[in-house]
C-alpha cells in the first residue's frame, strides 16, 4: 500500500525527469512525525519513513497528501509557503491534495527548468 501512494505522489507531481529511487518503510516505533523523509537533497535512495500507528489514524486523503509530501523532499524540495497565507503551497504545510503551481515553480527552479506562470516569469 505504500508503494502505491508513492507512485501516485510522482504522478501528482508530474516529474518529467527520471526520479530518485525512493525506498519507502513502515515502523512500528515513535519517530516523532507522523512521516519523514531523507530529503531535501537528493540521497539515492530517498528513505521515507512511516510512524504506522500515527499514519493508520490519519484519513486516505491525508495519508496521500503526507506522502506526496515526502516524497517533494526526495525531489530536492525543502519548506516553504503555507496553507492559508499568499503563498500557499504543499511543501508548507503537507495538508493540501496535491502540489500547488508554486511547489511545481519551485521544483522547476531547483532542477534548472524556466517557466512561465500567470505572467511571472522564473529562473
Amino acid at each position: 500500500m505504500l508503494e502505491q501512494l508513492v507512485a501516485l505522489a510522482l504522478v501528482a507531481w508530474g516529474l518529467w525527469f527520471t526520479p530518485p529511487v525512493i525506498q519507502i518503510e513502515g515502523f512500528d516505533h515513535d519517530l516523532g512525525n507522523v512521516a519523514q523523509s531523507s530529503g531535501p537533497e537528493i540521497v539515492t535512495p530517498c528513505l521515507i519513513a512511516v510512524d504506522n500507528a500515527r499514519f493508520a489514524q490519519l484519513t486516505p486523503a491525508y495519508q496521500q497528501s503526507t506522502i506526496t509530501h515526502e516524497v517533494g523532499h526526495c525531489l530536492g524540495l525543502g519548506h516553504f509557503g503555507t496553507c492559508n497565507g499568499e503563498v500557499i503551497a504543499l511543501m508548507g504545510c503537507g495538508i493540501l491534495p496535491g502540489p500547488t503551481e508554486v511547489d511545481r515553480v519551485m521544483l522547476i527552479r531547483i532542477h534548472g527548468y524556466r517557466v512561465i506562470v500567470g505572467g511571472w516569469s522564473y529562473d
